[in-house]
């Protein structure tokens, strides 16, 4: 059977705690998020954050940072809170004192992206003074989904997961087994178009899809294994119909 890891976009997204999983901050090359916040990058008392973030169009799921546009006109949300992006992708969303990881939901009211979960910390990577938000065009989507022989239906969603190891992408990761219930296969970043492939596991970017997600729950719990001979560590993921989720998940 193929392997392919999907990730979806959640219209129910769940804020939690930085120590329920090792997510990364968020983005890379420009990206943003969040603050009032001390400048040890947490937050100030009781302070609410402000979240700055910019929308990043990716045609290879394998390097989020690489925008070839950043478009405005799509929606963001985080929990009950929401936006428009504007010119060159910018959103600012005022969140509550206690949000950290959270799910950033995207949707295009025009339907030229998919909808999209990011999933990751309100604070930006040192160095920068947004959080980057990876998006990925209907017509991207579709050219991945028809090398692989993969495709969107009802009821199943997409997965994109970058692994890493001490925040440097880690080869070898493996996806333990599939999903109950998953319609789709595993793939692994390789290094040719359209960047994902059959594998033994991840290769020197990191990156694992899963596509055909059941999504009748808000999330799925994908087994990860650091290498072949490693314990599986259960890892929840968002999912929604037809989405695409982005998450980053940190190996110490």
């Amino acid at each position: 059977m193929r392997w392919l890891l999907s990730v979806v976009l959640i219209f129910a997204l769940a804020c939690g705690d930085e120590d329920r999983e090792p997510f990364l901050p968020g983005g890379g090359g420009g990206g943003g998020s969040s603050e009032t916040a001390t400048d040890g990058g947490t937050p100030d008392g009781g302070d609410d954050l402000l979240f700055r973030g910019v929308l990043c169009a990716v045609t290879d799921v394998r390097k989020l940072d690489q925008c070839n546009a950043n478009p405005d006109g799509l929606e963001v949300r985080i929990g009950t809170v929401s936006a428009t992006s504007t010119a060159g992708g910018q959103v600012e969303l005022a969140l509550g004192p206690n949000d950290d990881l959270v799910d950033v939901l995207v949707s295009d009211p025009n339907g030229a992206y998919r909808p999209v979960i990011w999933r990751g910390s309100v604070f930006p990577v040192a160095g920068q003074d947004s959080v980057v938000i990876p998006v990925v065009s209907s017509a991207t989507m579709t050219t991945i989904e028809g090398v692989l022989g993969e495709g969107p239906s009802d009821n199943v969603g997409t997965v994109i997961a970058h692994i890493n190891k001490v925040g440097e992408p880690l080869a070898g990761a493996q996806i333990a087994e599939p999903v109950v219930g998953a319609l789709g296969g595993i793939y692994y970043g390789v290094p040719d178009s359209p960047y994902l492939d059959i594998g033994a596991g991840t290769g020197l970017f990191g990156v694992a899809a899963h596509f055909g997600l059941p999504t009748a729950g808000p999330t799925v719990q994908l087994l990860v294994k650091e290498d072949s001979g490693a314990t599986p560590v259960s890892v929840e993921v968002p999912v929604a119909d037809n989405a695409v989720s982005f998450i980053s998940y940190d190996f110490p």
